[in-house]
């Protein structure tokens, strides 16, 4: 039948051949232009159809439930070309000739063996019995590897997991969690949860992996695990991937070796588990859909990029929809029947006046503008420094690749020098801060490599560089010092003595946990510390915490505790700052609001109190987006998007923030 008589009558020919599905015998121009003007972008026709034809089209199989949510999305456009009916018949002969055809079936086999279930200690929750029902259905029917178990914070997902491997008769479970999960969440679950005490392999222990069903292994012990997974040959592999949030970054190199894990084992079971598994969609599915969807092919990863790059705000409706269809959520309500009860403490100290934002301001003004003076009059000093080290790096060169590798790198420089763009030099930025880290600075002398690091960022953009000297010796200075100040007027000895239960105190700066740690001591309490520092000590201090009645509060920084250990030994948690992310703040929250918590839960924040001028206290975010206007304002409006674009991703982990981590913020949110 000739093209014209199929679309007069609306047959269409669909064919599936390798990666690729394509349509014939409709008019698909009339279909390209419907979706441009309904999702008011290009990028989704250039990049979701990878051959358009007058006539036809064709798309990688990845994207076939994609088109088939927009085919029906498209009807509530009213001015559109194509009719109702023959998208309709589109949606038909997709899920009638392609893969899409097992979506509906309703004869698909079970996956799951639910006797297995007697390996778990005892019954589970109705969401949980949900939940592996939904697999069962899901999975197989689109032929997924895995699926994302997006349940709040203490909701059972370790047991959720646990219970996933036993049904689907798993041979071997590959556990890769937080450090502070180990042996609180993980060891603890397996050792007391299931009916028979499993024989598991604790990476970090440093013993000889004997044939063990469970290995578990933190984040930083991944090239150990691939080690011993090589020489496995496991028939039915499964992996979990606890707190998953903290590796959605498909550039880091611990999210590049769990991805490796999954291939090199050829898992066919992978659940990405978190409370918050995604913050910024599209560039944190990467990772997940090379793990979980066979059909996310290096082609399809590209054309995925293109629509949904990290600035993409049109057509993530599709995306939503197609998150929907691989994850299940457990919202908190579902577990916790009673709210918290949230309260507010105004903090009242001598000095308030230090921290407002008007005095802030003033003192950013005067310290950009003396870094500035300076940088001006040393440029010459800062450009002689650079000059030798490339002429030392340049010598060490020998092989034709490296010369040109080099090449290149001069090549951006100019560009960069002639005027920096954050979103036309993205690419050039990136590749010269690589490229630096990789090649020059390992080459020059020990005594030069400091220098250089100072000297790169002048001679490449000062402006840049001045940004991080303000955010770190002003604005995160100031703020860290804030809140020392605030400790020994929040009143914390009362509200530790008035919980029910234990307390918990959680802060982004270490200096304010010792401030804190320091003024409850003196005020005849018995508190623990956690941070970076103590953090070996983990499981000690945890048991002490629960164990010795008079071990009361534990204070901790948020990037220490905030996820993975269950803490409802306490139920009262104050947060003596707000943090920069809100799902940090929810994560910290589900330490002592979770499933096997007994007591009314209370939150009390403190903010300092300047009446009814604005200070360093309050919500960061808030603060970071005032700092970004008054030093744009300071430098000139043509440097926000710079500026922007190098904090976007910052949160309070850190009491400062240098030139050189804001610079490589600022590349990492730029090059996606």
């Amino acid at each position: 039948m000739s093209t014209f008589l199929k679309r007069l009558f609306n047959v269409f020919e669909v064919i599936e051949n390798g990666n690729k599905i394509t349509i014939h015998g409709f008019k698909a121009s009339y279909l390209y232009r419907d979706f441009t003007k309904w999702w008011e972008t290009s990028k989704l026709v250039a990049w979701m159809f990878s051959d358009q034809k007058q006539n036809s089209l064709t798309f990688e199989k990845f994207f076939a439930p994609d088109f088939l949510y927009t085919l029906g999305e498209i009807k509530r456009y009213r001015h559109r070309w194509g009719t109702d009916r023959q998208y309709d018949m589109l949606r038909e002969a997709l899920l009638q000739h392609t893969w899409l055809r097992d979506t509906v079936r309703e004869d698909m086999p079970s996956i799951l063996n639910l006797d297995r279930l007697k390996e778990i200690g005892y019954a589970l929750l109705p969401h949980q019995m949900e939940f592996l029902e939904r697999y069962d259905w899901v999975v197989p029917r689109y032929h997924l590897k895995g699926y994302i178990l997006s349940a709040a914070p203490g909701s059972g997902k370790t047991i959720t997991c646990l219970a996933l491997a036993s049904v689907l008769e798993s041979d071997l479970v590959v556990l890769i969690v937080p450090k502070n999960a180990v042996y609180e969440v993980w060891k603890k679950t397996l050792d007391n949860n299931m009916t028979d005490k499993p024989a598991y392999w604790i990476a970090s222990e440093d013993k000889p992996y004997k044939g063990e069903r469970y290995l578990i292994a933190h984040y930083e012990a991944l090239p150990k695990v691939l080690e011993v997974v090589r020489r496995l040959k496991p028939h039915k592999p499964f992996v979990a991937l606890d707190e998953s949030h903290n590796l959605n970054e498909i550039g880091s190199l611990r999210t590049q070796l769990f991805v490796q894990l999954c291939s090199e084992l050829n898992a066919q079971h992978v659940i990405w588990s978190s409370g918050t598994p995604l913050k910024a969609m599209g560039h944190e599915m990467l990772p997940i859909l090379r793990t979980i969807d066979p059909y996310f092919t290096p082609e399809a990863e590209n054309r995925f990029r293109q629509i949904y790059g990290r600035n993409a705000n049109r057509a993530l409706d599709i995306l939503k929809n197609r998150v929907g269809l691989m994850s299940f959520k457990v919202p908190k309500e579902v577990i916790q029947k009673t709210k918290p009860i949230e309260s507010e403490v105004k903090v009242k100290i001598p000095n308030a006046h230090d921290y407002t934002l008007s005095t802030i301001r003033n003192e950013m003004f005067e310290y950009i503008q003396v870094r500035l003076k300076f940088y001006k009059a040393n440029r010459d000093l800062f450009q002689r420094i650079y000059d030798e080290s490339l002429d030392i790096h340049a010598k060490t060169l020998t092989a034709a690749p490296q010369k040109k590798a080099f090449d290149l790198y001069r090549t951006y420089i100019s560009v960069i020098k002639r005027g920096y763009d954050p979103k036309l030099h993205a690419v050039e930025a990136a590749y010269c801060n690589t490229y630096e880290k990789n090649n020059i600075i390992p080459s020059l002398p020990k005594e030069l490599k400091e220098d250089f690091r100072n000297a790169k960022s002048v001679v490449k953009y000062v402006e840049l560089k001045v940004m991080g000297e303000a955010l770190g010796n002003v604005l995160g200075a100031k703020r860290s010092r804030c809140h020392v100040d605030m400790v020994p007027h929040m009143g914390l000895k009362d509200i530790v003595m008035g919980s029910a239960k234990k307390t918990v105190i959680f802060t982004s700066y270490v200096s304010v946990a010792d401030a804190i740690v320091s003024h409850l001591m003196t005020e005849g309490l018995q508190p623990q510390v956690v941070y970076g520092s103590t953090n070996d000590n983990l499981q000690a201090i945890l048991k002490k915490f629960e164990t010795d009645p008079d071990c009361n509060p534990l204070v901790a920084t948020y990037q220490s505790l905030s996820t993975a250990v269950p803490l409802v030994m306490a139920n009262t948690a104050v947060f003596t700052n707000q943090p920069f992310r809100d799902y940090i703040l929810t994560q910290a929250k589900s330490r002592v609001d979770r499933l096997g918590q007994d007591q009314q839960v209370y939150f009390v924040s403190t903010v300092l109190d300047t009446g009814t001028e604005p200070n360093l206290s309050t919500r960061s975010q808030d603060i970071l987006e005032w700092s970004k206007e008054q030093v744009a304002a300071i430098l000139g409006n043509e440097n926000l998007a710079l500026f922007s674009a190098g904090t976007d991703n910052l949160y309070g982990s850190t009491e400062s923030y240098s030139e050189e981590s804001l610079e490589d913020l600022f590349l990492e949110s730029s090059v996606w």
